[in-house]
């Protein structure tokens, strides 16, 4: 056998495996690099288009090419001063002065919309099918080739003066967005006709653009300083409900004539007929109350008015077109001066009061007894009864002749007349019986029977517990709580208290209020005189 080696020592090293040194990982560049407006980058295969272009130019239609002659309005720069634009003199009943500033805050982002909106006004379409289009922010870039020609369809329906049914909110808000936009292009007069038309046209289809539509109009209006369109005076109790710039709208009523009473009901009441027991199974109710009140807002502005001293002078600052796509030349800021009652709480409570107290004429017509309290409305000049509901409570009043035993025995002797001619004569005039002289015969049998023995429980009656409850709420003191210490619960006691004021006077003496019962005050004398049985 052979001692030669087949590997040595060299072999062996060649075939152990290698140490690598270890190299810190290369920190990487975070820093800015500056991109100009002609270049083009690529990132993981996708290019990226220069700005200014559609990178889905290819199915969507382009808005970006302009018309020969065409130059979009210059961006301002950016700026923290705010420059005077226009200011005026309102001359209204509560907006008395009006200051119209630029954006303090330049921007750009919405110009390019503001040119594709130059573009689209300057385009019209025919009929084309319906397409739905939705978006937050709707924008012309983001329509497709069929919603572009659908698009173009509402705008030249709408100029015809019809609405098309069909129609997206979104394709109406864009509509919107691009007559705002379009400032210089048209008179403002013309713009308001515009946004106007819309705005009845689409209301009854998309109620939400009376939220919308009460700012932006009142805020288009006050920029350029132009009255409220005359189409719109009959939207103007619904704007007003809408609006925080109440005044504007109400201004506009008063200038146009319209009734207050809407106004003031819809502005400032807190409290709704709708929401009364009463109206729940009968919706004349509520309508009857909102008249009574339009009555007595009317009978009381004929006679120098309802708030008095209430209005107070103050300056409002607000930002136009707020919730809509506008470019910086276009939004502004409105300072509004004002000698106004409608942000006054006082206001509120006689107007709530008012409406409670137009309530309870209705419920006297309707022969219910029980009333809201509205206890600051007999301070404001009784402004509860218009001339006409006065004389109709007046035949509830008591007789202005004094009290005598001779009028008493006269109307008593009379009575007995007009029995004897309705029994025919079974009963004489002279049959007249004091309390201690009942003629021998007089109490019948069936009267006897009728007559309840003092000594057995009255069954129809509270008991001691409920009696006790009855009297607590009645000396001020908490139903809920006296109930809960008594062992009983409020809803049913209240319950069966109300059922047995219903049989004794006709009508229930405690109201829910929140988690307590309070007592009816016009009914502390009739149910004290039950209690006492």
């Amino acid at each position: 056998m052979s001692d030669k080696r087949i590997f040595d020592d060299a072999d062996f090293e060649s075939l152990r495996p290698g140490t690598r040194s270890y190299e810190p990982p290369r920190p990487k560049d975070t820093g800015t690099v500056e991109i100009k407006e002609d270049e083009t980058f690529t990132s993981g295969g996708f290019r990226i288009p220069p700005a200014g272009r559609d990178a889905a130019a290819s199915r969507k239609i382009r808005t970006s090419r302009y018309s020969t002659g065409y130059r979009p309005a210059p961006v301002r720069e950016k700026s923290t001063v705010s420059e005077s634009v226009l200011e005026y003199d309102a001359a209204g009943p509560q907006i008395t002065h009006v200051s119209v500033r630029s954006w303090p805050n330049g921007y750009t982002f919405y110009e390019k919309f503001v040119r594709d909106a130059h573009v689209s006004h300057m385009r019209r379409g025919g009929e084309a099918p319906h397409v739905p289009f939705f978006s937050y922010i709707p924008q012309y870039s983001q329509l497709s080739g069929a919603q572009w020609a659908y698009y173009l369809y509402v705008k030249s329906s709408l100029e015809a003066g019809a609405a098309l049914r069909e129609a997206d909110f979104s394709y109406v808000v864009l509509y919107l967005y691009e007559i705002i936009n379009l400032e210089g292009v048209f008179s403002p007069a013309e713009g308001a006709e515009k946004l106007a038309a819309a705005w009845l046209a689409y209301r009854s289809i998309h109620p939400m653009l009376d939220k919308y539509m009460s700012e932006w109009m009142a805020d288009y209006c006050l920029i350029y300083g132009i009255p409220l369109p005359d189409s719109l005076i009959p939207v103007i109790p619904d704007a007003v409900s809408r609006s925080t710039v109440k005044e504007f709208y109400a201004d506009a009523a008063e200038k146009a004539g319209l009734g207050m009473g809407p106004i003031y009901r819809l502005a400032l009441s807190d409290y709704n007929p709708m929401r009364s027991r009463f109206a729940k199974d009968d919706e004349s109710f509520a309508r009857e109350t909102e008249k009574v009140f339009d009555a007595v807002v009317t009978e009381k502005l004929a006679r120098g008015g309802l708030f008095g001293e209430i209005a107070r002078e103050t300056t409002v600052t607000r930002d136009a077109f707020c919730g809509s796509l506008c470019s910086s030349s276009v939004k502004k800021r409105i300072t509004l001066t004002l000698k106004t009652y409608m942000r006054s709480p006082e206001a509120r409570r006689v107007v709530t009061e008012l409406f409670k107290s137009s309530e309870n004429v209705v419920r006297a017509r309707r022969g219910i007894k029980s009333r809201l309290s509205a206890p600051q409305i007999e301070g404001v000049a009784a402004a509860a009864k218009s001339e006409e509901e006065a004389k109709y409570l007046a035949f509830y009043d008591a007789p202005g002749t004094p009290l005598s035993a001779e009028k008493a025995t006269e109307i008593e002797t009379e009575s007995w007349r007009n029995a004897e001619i309705l029994t025919d004569g079974e009963v004489a005039a002279d049959e007249v019986w004091t309390d201690d002289e009942v003629p021998c015969g007089a109490l019948t049998t069936e009267m006897e029977e009728s007559v309840p023995d003092e000594t057995e429980e009255r069954e129809d009656g509270l008991d001691a517990e409920l009696k006790g409850a009855l009297l607590a709420v009645l000396n001020g003191e908490s139903f809920t709580a006296y109930c809960r210490e008594h062992g009983m619960f409020a809803d049913d006691a209240a319950a069966k208290i109300n059922d047995f004021a219903l049989e004794k006077i006709g009508d229930v003496v405690l109201e829910k209020n929140g988690t307590d019962h309070t007592f009816i005050e016009d009914y502390r004398e009739d149910i004290g005189g039950e209690l006492e049985h």
